[in-house]
């Protein structure tokens, strides 16, 4: 028996990984067990349950096969929900769309060679959701409620708040994670070549090891002044998102700066009670020197995700600024939206300390306004979107009421879906309003 223990050892390693690789599109902790999501929408009479216990705190996690198969009704509008902490709510409220859904069949999606922005460390991606996918999803948002800002503010744009169910932030985030740093190896203060690099290989052999053939793109180093040091591994995107909405009469603009990391976020459903938008719980202190504190379970953002849900205006960049020693560079890089594309950046630990600067490859950016149509002429004829087979908003053409059916018909002068073709329409010289969904790439926090 004692002869037998290295080869049951071996075993137990080895099928230990092998299920591990074979379930799971993310790594993570092993205390992980499935989404309750099916449970609490199962209360609702919306989607089918798969039989998965309910747990007491729900994170991100993959699903096996069978959550493909589930079936969700048209009927079910965005609702409003709330925070399990009454100050996460943002201040336009919380919604989420329990019927929305990506295609069965996802597009070709691909990075985009782009020396400009490469050279300041984002990543540019074609094709994350098909025009049919974004088309659904500006009229998805235009059945919530876009809370325009102050003019004084940073922002000057119409913005909502969109919690993802489960289902949605998997789906992209496999679509999104072949494209995206699989790691990324965090150090505070100045570090050597010959240090980053023994940090990227020890990172590797670590993989080697463990035969982890997990997702995501080559691991990378960044110096993060006041962050835990260690090894993050890519867990998938925030459940909370925000939604801008630029009007085209050149007014609405977003002034440059840096997006700050967030915690991660799920949505969650318990037994006979409402959904809500679950944080994860690390803390950090006020000064770079005072600890952070966190669990093995916990995760933060390191880089922001935008996805440009229409096209077809004039102007709207995203404007990507390098900066230097010296302050803001007049050089920019220029992202012209295109539907369904995505763009990555990496975001900054600051956190509002006065003793902590910028993370490094921590982009700063701004949101620049639509050029004005060349004519004030009549506004265009309303059509309604037609919606692809393939695309589920849980919205019904021609139903609903009168705001909805308004809504539905400002969102049509945007994106026009129809016997495959798709088109923008700019119709009496009149441009849509421009629509781009803004997320976190997550990653699991280094052990505490």
């Amino acid at each position: 028996m004692i002869n037998m223990l290295p080869q049951l050892l071996s075993l137990l390693v080895l099928g230990g990984l092998s299920s591990n690789s074979a379930t799971s599109l993310f790594h993570r902790p092993p205390c992980f067990c499935a989404s309750p999501l099916d449970n609490g929408l199962r209360k609702l009479g919306a989607w089918r349950s798969t039989g998965h216990a309910e747990v007491r705190r729900a994170r991100i996690c993959s699903r096996g096969p069978e959550q493909t198969n589930m079936v969700a009704p048209k009927e079910l509008a965005p609702t409003r929900i709330s925070t399990a902490n009454p100050l996460h709510m943002p201040e336009e409220g919380l919604w989420w769309a329990p019927s929305f859904s990506l295609g069965d069949i996802s597009p070709p999606t691909r990075v985009i060679e782009d020396e400009a922005a490469s050279a300041l460390g984002a990543v540019r991606i074609a094709h994350l959701l098909s025009r049919e996918e974004s088309a659904a999803m500006v009229s998805a948002c235009e059945q919530m409620a876009f809370v325009q800002a102050e003019s004084s503010a940073e922002r000057r744009n119409g913005a909502l708040s969109w919690a993802l169910h489960d289902n949605l932030t998997n789906a992209i985030s496999a679509r999104l994670a072949p494209h995206v740093a699989r790691s990324i190896c965090s150090h505070r203060g100045e570090a050597s070549k010959e240090r980053r690099c023994e940090l990227l290989q020890a990172e590797s052999l670590r993989r080697t090891l463990l035969g982890a053939s997990g997702p995501g793109g080559l691991p990378l180093v960044r110096r993060c002044d006041g962050a835990p040091e260690g090894t993050y591994r890519l867990a998938g995107i925030n459940s909370r998102c925000r939604v801008y909405r630029y009007e085209p009469d050149g007014r609405d603009s977003f002034a440059s700066h840096y997006d700050e990391v967030w915690p991660g976020s799920r949505l969650v459903m318990r037994e006979g009670e409402s959904p809500q938008l679950e944080y994860d719980s690390w803390t950090y202190g006020e000064e770079e020197a005072e600890a952070w504190q966190w669990g093995p379970s916990d995760r933060v953002s390191h880089l922001s995700l935008l996805i440009y849900l229409n096209d077809g205006f004039r102007g709207g960049e995203t404007a990507l600024i390098p900066d230097n020693n010296n302050g803001p560079s007049q050089a920019v890089c220029l992202i012209a939206p295109e539907v369904g594309d995505a763009l990555c950046f990496g975001q900054s630990f600051q956190l509002g300390r006065n003793d902590v600067g910028p993370s490094e490859m921590a982009l700063l950016h701004e949101g620049r306004p639509l050029m004005p149509p060349a004519s004030n002429a009549a506004a265009p004829n309303r059509r309604l979107l037609q919606l692809g087979n393939n695309c589920k908003t849980g919205v019904k053409k021609q139903k609903g009421t009168a705001a909805q059916r308004r809504a539905r018909a400002r969102a049509a002068t945007a994106v026009k879906v129809g016997s495959g073709q798709f088109e923008n329409m700019v119709e009496g010289g009149v441009a849509t309003a421009k629509y781009v969904l803004r997320s976190d790439v997550l990653y699991w926090m280094p052990p505490p």
